[in-house]
């Protein structure tokens, strides 16, 4: 598989991402030794870039998968922590639970505008000083917004964006969405490595999953894409797919039948946790029950991990 630079940060990584969000406790909820062979697999194929999130709760899945591979490795984390202490704990988190000596990238978590960005000086600052102390190489920060990559430009200590991008700007939260590309490319022009998430729209390109992976992978100035990945069928797709060589059609049918869905359950209470959790907008309360709108949702799985009664789940 074709192999790049992540913009300045002197880390190789392939043009695939492993995403581990659909095996995740927040969507598929995938025992940690299934997800762990999944993993393993994609590894020993070469693919071995991995992203995580403190949120996702997937280090024990990436752990298990890391015994006895001795091949190389980029790891991605996040979190959303907003303290100097509380993001300094998370790296630590990261590192003991995933067995590693350094996390190549730490981002912070879903920041989506410069209010916001503020209000997380403090665990930025605990991302510089982990830089420094060399538990980790390179920092950045995750949006669901455009305004935020091009906020970022501005700041010379984010080294890494990892922005949605998808061919129909499924997800993107701002008015500014349509300019995404362009605030791609001055990122890219600015040395910074910029790597994608959502590019099947969190399963609303799912039936033209091809053409939509196929458009993120023309644009050069991404540099990597992150492909949430669960099973080895949708695993040999995909690597498919970023080789440029077709998926056979039975092998897509069988990866277009596991349509991701939400489904609330009839014990919800409607206490809108879910609601205050989805920074898409998609979750409301509908006669007492929660309800999410499907033009909306990107499928990430956030409410449910919010939810107390453990009333939502991911099909």
């Amino acid at each position: 598989m074709q192999k790049v630079q992540l913009g300045n940060t002197g880390i190789t990584v392939p043009r695939l991402c492993f995403g581990t969000l659909t095996m995740s406790p927040l969507q598929a909820a995938d025992p940690v030794d299934y997800g762990a062979r999944v993993i393993r697999a994609a590894l020993d194929r070469g693919l071995n870039f991995l992203d995580t999130a403190q949120a996702y709760k997937s280090y024990p899945h990436i752990r298990k998968a890391l015994v006895g591979y001795d091949g190389d490795l980029t790891v991605v984390s996040k979190s959303g922590r907003k303290s100097f202490d509380e993001m300094w704990d998370a790296v630590e988190e990261a590192l003991d639970e995933m067995g590693l000596d350094m996390v190549d990238v730490f981002l912070l978590h879903n920041v989506n505008s410069e209010e916001d960005l503020k209000a997380r000086q403090g665990a930025l600052d605990a991302l510089l000083a982990a830089k420094e102390k060399g538990l980790i190489r390179a920092v950045g920060l995750s949006t669901h917004t455009a305004w935020m990559v091009k906020v970022a430009n501005s700041r010379p200590e984010i080294e890494v964006v990892m922005p949605i991008i998808n061919m129909k700007n499924i997800g993107v939260l701002d008015v500014d969405r349509h300019n995404v590309m362009r605030y791609v490319r001055e990122a890219h022009e600015l040395g910074k490595g910029v790597y994608a998430m959502k590019p099947l729209a969190g399963g609303h390109l799912h039936e033209n999953s091809v053409e939509a992976l196929q458009w993120i992978m023309a644009r050069p100035e991404v540099h990597s894409i992150a492909v949430g990945i669960r099973n080895t069928d949708e695993l040999e797709a995909n690597l498919l797919i970023f080789n440029g060589e077709p998926v056979p059609e039975d092998l897509l049918a069988r990866v277009r039948s596991h349509k991701k869905e939400i489904f609330v359950s009839y014990f919800c209470e409607g206490c809108a946790k879910c609601v205050e959790a989805c920074a898409n907008e998609a979750m409301a309360i509908v006669e007492g029950k929660a309800k999410a709108d499907p033009d909306k949702c990107i499928l990430c799985g956030y409410c449910r991990a919010a939810c107390p009664r453990f009333a939502i789940r991911m099909l």
